[in-house]
């Protein structure tokens, strides 16, 4: 899954003490943040209703900004506080819950990983 994978890069680029390794790790996150991105935007556009689809691409958008400016402070103050590295890990640690929503989602059948070869075409 996209998402672990991006954690595991932000955990590893925290907790390893080789360059070489942190490069990757964090090229690593960039290149699934290019792929992730997209594909997240593509499935909420195509979820969402129409009438509704402003309001929803909007309130992922406020939400997002309101988690960085809620937790973001805190996150902060172990860096100060512990260390960057604990700091970092943190912060990578607190993407797992997505990773946990999507994986119940796919379970219960609300979230349809097949793609509707005709419906894509249509829009």
């Amino acid at each position: 899954m996209l998402n672990l994978g991006s954690l595991a890069s932000v955990v590893i680029f925290a907790l390893t003490g080789q360059f070489w390794l942190a490069a990757v790790a964090i090229l690593l996150r960039a290149a699934l943040n290019g792929i992730i991105d997209p594909l997240y935007n593509a499935w909420l556009v195509q979820s969402v209703n129409l009438r509704m689809r402003a309001l929803v691409l909007s309130m992922v958008s406020q939400g997002n900004a309101l988690g960085q400016i809620s937790v973001g402070p805190a996150v902060g103050a172990i860096g100060s506080l512990v260390s960057l590295r604990a700091a970092i890990a943190t912060a990578g640690l607190l993407l797992s819950p997505i990773s946990l929503l999507i994986v119940r989602a796919i379970r219960s059948g609300h979230l349809d990983t097949k793609v509707d070869a005709e419906a894509a075409v249509e829009v």
